[in-house]
């Protein structure tokens, strides 16, 4: 650390204080009686919860985590056929929310070969994620074996009927726990999108739908002017309908499937007619229209 131009006691202090802190809950009545920290055997581990070094101490020790995997040879590689450029992926990390991935070096390799090389790839993630005081949850845990069969001229996945196999991690309580394993059409958010490994976006289409039908229930019964609900409109539902769209694909008929519960709720609120016509309400104010861009423009 010193050759880094960083002294060694600041950062021991800081891990000395987290791990022998008392820790309460506060709230609206006071801070609680009840705690924890302080006296516990095997120190809590860790920067913390809102810790302002947490980020870069993460930064320092995932880079590490995704080095060992790289030189153990494990993860996806791939040859671009159009631009024949090679890409070595190891996992999807943001922030502490890593997806990591592996897959068989041979095209005609099944998936019964690439399983038993996947729990060798849990195994060294999860030692040394171990090695750097932390676990995995197996609860928040889960999997996807995924792998082709041809009938006909035609591919599609194989099921976890026709391809069986167990994945398992250490538990907290040191007994080996088998994780979920779920079928390549089954989706499992990530990071606020329901994402599936086939590519379907049934569950993220259901989801979007909810929002917009509560968002219109809500206004619909709710005491607020035009203006502010022409406001929690455009700055509130819409944000949250706009943030999954880079990562998904979903039609435009699909789109206005989704919309329709609130528009005409929201223009009605804002004291249009229900009836307005929808090429002017998804219309540039430059050509007279309200500004609201169709999600799937």
């Amino acid at each position: 650390m010193r050759r880094m131009g960083l002294q060694k006691e600041p950062t021991f202090e800081m891990f000395l204080t987290i791990q022998k802190a008392w820790h309460h809950i506060a709230t609206a009545y006071g801070k609680s009686v009840s705690r924890y920290g302080g006296d516990r055997s095997i120190p809590l581990q860790g920067a913390g919860q809102g810790n302002g070094a947490g980020l870069t101490i993460w930064a320092v020790i995932s880079a590490v985590l995704i080095a060992v995997m790289r030189r153990h040879g494990h993860g996806i590689s791939i040859l671009s056929p159009l631009t024949f450029v090679a890409l070595y992926v190891v996992c999807f990390a943001f922030v502490d929310d890593t997806d990591v991935v592996h897959g068989a070096r041979d095209v005609n390799s099944p998936g019964e070969e690439v399983l038993p090389e996947m729990q060798e790839v849990v195994n060294r993630w999860e030692g040394s994620i171990r090695a750097t005081g932390g676990a995995l949850v197996p609860s928040k845990r889960y999997w996807y074996l995924v792998d082709f069969a041809w009938k006909n001229g035609l591919w599609h996945y194989r099921s976890k009927q026709s391809m069986p196999g167990d994945i398992s991690i250490w538990g907290v309580d040191g007994v080996r726990v088998i994780l979920e394993r779920l079928e390549p059409s089954e989706a499992r958010e990530t990071l606020g999108v329901f994402i599936t490994m086939d590519g379907n976006w049934r569950k993220e289409i259901q989801k979007l739908t909810e929002t917009t039908t509560i968002y219109a229930e809500q206004l619909r019964y709710g005491s607020v002017n035009p203006n502010e609900a022409w406001y929690s409109f455009k700055v509130t539902v819409m944000k949250s309908i706009e943030y999954p769209m880079e990562a998904t694909y979903i039609s435009e008929k699909e789109w206005n499937k989704i919309m329709k519960p609130m528009v005409g709720v929201v223009l009605q609120r804002s004291k249009f007619s229900r009836s307005f016509p929808r090429d002017v309400f998804y219309s540039s104010g430059k050509f007279q229209g309200l500004g609201v861009m169709h999600p799937w423009h």
